[in-house]
């Protein structure tokens, strides 16, 4: 799944985005424009709120990445690599990062 979470207390977007890119994959990119929105809602569910939850994620495109890609240490993500786009059809996937890579893969 493209790194991602939740924007901090009057934390800017952009800002939100360097900031979990660099703690979930040790990588850092210059934020470019907005790609698309995704936005879900879901039932509750045991482990989370008790009211439904609506999830609205903003894509960004990141150019100019650099950094090799690692774990996060605080151990939010299990793995960082990349992967080529013709690979990621057979991955399980959750409907955020499907949508991701589809406005991705549209430029």
């Amino acid at each position: 799944m493209p790194p991602g979470g939740g924007v901090e207390w009057g934390e800017d977007p952009p800002a939100s985005l360097r900031r979990e890119l660099l703690e979930e994959t040790g990588l850092v990119g210059d934020v470019g424009r907005i790609l698309g929105v995704y936005s879900a809602t879901y039932p509750p569910r045991p482990g989370r709120p008790d009211t439904a939850l609506h999830y609205v994620s903003l894509i960004f495109e990141v150019l100019g990445v650099s950094g090799e890609p690692k774990v996060e240490e605080a151990g939010g993500s299990d793995m960082a690599l990349w992967i080529p786009l013709d690979q990621t059809d057979a991955l399980d996937l959750h409907d955020v990062a499907r949508y991701s890579l589809q406005v991705a893969s549209a430029l």
